[in-house]
């Protein structure tokens, strides 16, 4: 078989991080499964069956086509779609699927990563869990600290929904055909409890946007643009002990969001 380039294709093939990843999945008979890339079906043979109902994400027709042939199990059903267009409300219904809390795993392209955590944050409430493969350069920035290269934008809107969780790491080898890269396979579970209220979580993505927009830069300068006065931003970062020269990147979630809340009561339009 050629893999194909275009959909960023590297099949798993080493035996013990299958294992591995089967594991810290800790399924049961009551679970609802959906898998991201089965590919040639390396993860999906272990999955199939372990579950209550398991659902299979492939964007190769041809791949999915053949799993659907493979396995005929009224409790397995397999669809050729592009998973960042999946909505998991609307899709449940149609498989006959009560709603229940999904757990997802999946060997991602890597080239989705990014739009792939956009897309977890907005089927939260749907979720149960999610254990994703990514390249470990993206791995190490969904799980980064502040004050280190790493972390970011992408941390931030990780850590705001899930407790993000490193698990193993996977080397190159255990692809074909092999990436240049290694990878890390991470946990996401989501937090029973968000910062914000609903309302508010697009308007703090903005600013954080705004935030991050030139990093090396000192917030008071990124944020020239944004809503809040430069006045009202000194006056709020000095109420919560921030130093005027303060970077984005200095600070913690739960540091921003207070930032962006002492800016919003002053500033409530």
């Amino acid at each position: 078989m050629i893999a194909k380039k275009k959909l960023g294709q590297n099949f798993l093939r080493d035996r013990e991080i299958i294992r591995k990843i089967v594991a810290s999945l800790k399924l049961t008979q009551e679970d609802v499964l959906l898998e991201i890339g089965c590919g040639r079906g390396a993860l999906t043979q272990h999955l199939v069956g372990a579950t209550r109902h398991f659902i299979g994400i492939e964007l190769d027709s041809k791949l999915c086509s053949e799993l659907d042939a493979r396995y005929q199990s009224p409790s397995a059903q397999f669809l050729n779609q592009d998973i960042l267009t999946v909505h998991l409300p609307a899709l449940l219904p149609t498989l006959s699927v009560e709603r229940a809390p999904i757990k997802v795993v999946g060997n991602i392209p890597y080239y989705i990563s990014s739009f792939l955590v956009q897309w977890l944050t907005t089927q939260v409430e749907s979720l149960d869990s999610a254990t994703i493969m990514f390249q470990k350069e993206v791995a190490e920035r969904l799980s980064a600290e502040p004050r280190t290269k790493e972390y970011g934008l992408l941390t931030l809107l990780g850590q705001y929904y899930f407790q993000v969780s490193p698990l193993f790491l996977v080397g190159r080898k255990a692809f074909w055909p092999e990436p240049k890269v290694d990878s890390q396979v991470i946990r996401f579970d989501p937090l029973s409890k968000r910062i914000l209220t609903k309302e508010k979580e697009a308007v703090f993505f903005s600013f954080l946007k705004s935030c991050f927009s030139q990093r090396r830069k000192i917030l008071v300068n990124c944020l020239k643009s944004s809503p809040f006065s430069a006045i009202a931003l000194e006056v709020a970062m000095k109420n919560l002990g921030f130093m005027r020269e303060t970077r984005a990147e200095e600070l913690s979630l739960k540091e921003l969001c207070s930032l962006f809340l002492e800016l919003e009561c002053k500033n409530p339009n």
